[in-house]
């Protein structure tokens, strides 16, 4: 088997082109590399430009190669101070691609001696023609606008010289660091400030939510409560009207005493079902049933007083607030009727007449008022 070949060493391939090439010098033979040109001079005068190739140059005629010019896309990369419109310096770093043409070639090797000092002449003119008429935002909104500016001025001037501007960016625009950090604060700031409002609005929702639901409970819980007296009130009333009717000679007193009597030992029960550890203390016995009894019986048998207010329109159209003080005392017969229908009886206090009358016949008839309401209270039948 034959041995694997190595490969050769950097230097020696190094060696072996310079070896190579100054062999094609002795032989009149010139290699140009691939994206590369040659300038060919005879006599020290520019004679040709050789393209990627094996050429034949004859040094003793007086012909010679005198330098070679990439076709390849170059990158420089400028970086300009410059101040701002709201005095504020920046550094902007500005990215030029560009390219020799090889139609010409001559102009670009001739013509200039320091390509890259060049074209960051241009760069720094106009960058610092166009940012000082910029504020500091409006640099890094337009940048786009400034980068075309350049690449503007860059063709008008280097296309003179045999080269092409590719591309032109603005890569980088850093101000100040503590203008940095005084615009980091400032966004941050605002951002806090947006949040907080997200937030309270965000609270305010929920207080509103929760005032409707806690204003929603308390409405059904009135309507529940309402229900619920309503109901006690139907079923007292229907207990005594059914003992009234079912037991002979029983009286509304004497079912009116049965259903303390019930709701006594009732409410007793309840206390003594209680796992709290407060201590109640309270009469017990059949006398102390009589005593409650006695008492809500006095209660309603008792004289006692009210202040109705009334709003009505008089025949003058003038609405009027009219202020009745009545004074009345549940019949003993009638207690129980009149236990259930006080507040319906002086719901309604017989100022009826009012709309008939005219501001003036109102302060004058105060008396014929008052004797309607009397009469209108008499005629229920459960008050004196």
């Amino acid at each position: 088997m034959f041995p694997q070949a190595q490969p050769f060493s950097n230097s020696t391939r190094v060696w072996v082109s310079t070896y190579v090439r100054q062999m094609g010098n002795i032989l009149c033979c010139v290699q140009v590399d691939q994206s590369t040109v040659a300038i060919k001079e005879r006599f020290g005068r520019f004679n040709d430009v050789l393209e990627p190739g094996c050429h034949c140059v004859p040094w003793f005629i007086g012909e010679q190669i005198s330098g070679k010019l990439t076709l390849r896309v170059q990158q420089l990369d400028v970086r300009c101070e410059t101040k701002t419109k709201d005095n504020v310096f920046v550094n902007v770093v500005a990215s030029i691609q560009f390219r020799a043409l090889v139609e010409k070639a001559s102009d670009a090797y001739y013509k200039l001696s320091n390509t890259r000092s060049q074209i960051q002449a241009y760069v720094f003119d106009v960058i610092r023609a166009t940012v000082p008429r910029l504020n500091l935002d409006d640099v890094f909104e337009q940048k786009s606008e400034i980068a075309r500016a350049v690449a503007d001025e860059l063709e008008k001037a280097m296309s003179a010289y045999g080269f092409e501007i590719v591309e032109t960016l603005i890569v980088d625009i850093e101000p100040d660091e503590h203008v940095k950090r005084a615009m980091n604060e400032i966004n941050a700031a605002a951002r806090l400030r947006l949040a907080a409002n997200e937030k309270a609005e965000a609270e305010k929702i929920i207080q509103i939510k929760r005032a409707e639901g806690e204003a929603e409970s308390k409405y059904l819980a009135g309507l529940g409560i309402a229900r619920q007296r309503q109901a006690i009130v139907d079923g007292l009333r229907d207990s005594v009207l059914g003992f009234s009717v079912n037991v002979p000679g029983t009286t509304a007193k004497d079912v009116m005493d049965m259903v303390l009597v019930t709701q006594y030992f009732d409410t007793m029960k309840e206390i003594g079902a209680s796992s709290k550890s407060s201590a109640v203390f309270i009469p017990h016995g059949p006398g102390a049933v009589r005593d409650i009894a006695t008492q809500i019986r006095d209660g309603l048998l008792q004289g006692s007083s009210a202040n109705w207010l009334v709003m009505t329109l008089l025949q003058d159209n003038v609405f009027v607030n009219v202020v009745a003080s009545i004074q009345y005392c549940a019949l003993a017969e009638k207690a129980s009727d009149a236990f259930y229908k006080l507040s319906n009886t002086l719901s309604d206090p017989g100022l009826s007449s009012a709309p008939q009358l005219n501001l003036d016949d109102v302060f004058k008839q105060k008396s014929e008022s008052a004797e309607a309401v009397s009469l209108e209270l008499e005629k229920a039948g459960h008050f004196m």
